[in-house]
C-alpha cells in the first residue's frame, strides 16, 4: 500500500503482475533471494525476446521492492545493488506506411486480432491504456473513449468508423460477456495484460513480409506519422496522444524520415 500511493492504477497493477511472476519464479521467501536468483529470472525473461525497455521495467520495479523491503525491514540486505540497468539503444522509430499497415491488417485472423490491431492504430493508445479499456467506457454514438493516461490524467480518444464495426463484431462474436474490452477467451475471461497485447501484435506481425519492428508503440507512432504528413496540428497531435509537453509530441516531426526527405528534394529542385 505504500508503494502503490507512488504509482497510478495501470502501473500499480503491471507492477503486482511482474512480482507476482517472480514470486512464482523464486518460491522462497524474500529474506532468502539472492542477486543470482535475480539474475537467474531476468535471463528467463530475455528468453521471452522482450526489449531491453521492458528488461528495464522488470529490474526498476524490483529495485524498488528490496528498496522497501530494506526499509521496513524485512531483509537485511538489498540483492539488487549489483543489477545493472541495461543501456537502450536509442534508435529512429520507424513508423510503418499506409502499404503496411494494409499489409499487418490483412495478417490478422481472429476476431481480436483484427480489433486490436485497429484499435490500437485508430485510437493511438498506449498498450497499458488499451489494457484498461472496459466496454462500459466505450461511447459508440461519438465513438470515442474516456482514457486514464500516465499519473491518472484523462483524455479523450476517437476511433474510426472501421474500428468501432470491428468492436462490435469481436464483442458479439466472442461468446461470453466481459468487463473489459480485450480479455483471454478462457475463463475466467480476465484482461489482457500489456505484455499479453505486445505478443499479440509479435504473434500478427510475424506472419507478414513486413520487415521493420512492429509494437504497440509503432502502431501509436504510426498515428501520430500519418497524421502529421496529413497536416493535423501538433498540438491535436498531442492532445491525442497524452503528451504533457509539445517537445514529446515534436520527436514523431523530427523522426518523420520520408517526410523530411520530400521537404527537402521539394526545397532543392
Amino acid at each position: 500500500q505504500a508503494i502503490s500511493k507512488t504509482i497510478n492504477e495501470n502501473s500499480e497493477y503491471q507492477y503486482r503482475l511482474k512480482l507476482l511472476k517472480f514470486a512464482n519464479y523464486v518460491d522462497k521467501s524474500v529474506d532468502s533471494i539472492t542477486t543470482q536468483d535475480i539474475r537467474n529470472f531476468l535471463s528467463k525473461v530475455k528468453q521471452n525476446n522482450v526489449t531491453n525497455d521492458t528488461l528495464t521495467t522488470y529490474i526498476v520495479t524490483l529495485r524498488s521492492f528490496f528498496q522497501f523491503l530494506m526499509e521496513e525491514e524485512y531483509v537485511l540486505k538489498n540483492p539488487m545493488i549489483r543489477i545493472k540497468t541495461p543501456k537502450t539503444d536509442k534508435k529512429i522509430r520507424v513508423a510503418l506506411d499506409e502499404e503496411e499497415l494494409e499489409i499487418l491488417r490483412n495478417a490478422c485472423i481472429t476476431n481480436r486480432e483484427k480489433c486490436l490491431v485497429e484499435f490500437l492504430f485508430s485510437t493511438a493508445c498506449r498498450v497499458s491504456e488499451a489494457s484498461n479499456v472496459k466496454i462500459e467506457d466505450i461511447d459508440f454514438k461519438n465513438k470515442s473513449i474516456i482514457i486514464k493516461g500516465k499519473g491518472g490524467k484523462e483524455r479523450v480518444v476517437y476511433f474510426s468508423s472501421k474500428c468501432k464495426l470491428m468492436i462490435n463484431h469481436m464483442i458479439s462474436n466472442q461468446g461470453y460477456n466481459s468487463e473489459y474490452l480485450f480479455t483471454n477467451t478462457k475463463l475466467p475471461h480476465n484482461k489482457l495484460s500489456t505484455e499479453s497485447l505486445e505478443k499479440e501484435i509479435r504473434k500478427i506481425s510475424a506472419r507478414t513480409c513486413v520487415k521493420k519492428k512492429i509494437t504497440p508503440h509503432i502502431l501509436r507512432h504510426t498515428w501520430a506519422t500519418l497524421a502529421l504528413r496529413s497536416n493535423v496540428p501538433l498540438d491535436v497531435i498531442q492532445s491525442a496522444l497524452g503528451h504533457d509537453k509539445i517537445t514529446t509530441t515534436q520527436i514523431y516531426a523530427t523522426e518523420d524520415l520520408s517526410r523530411k526527405e520530400y521537404e527537402c528534394k521539394r526545397f532543392l529542385g
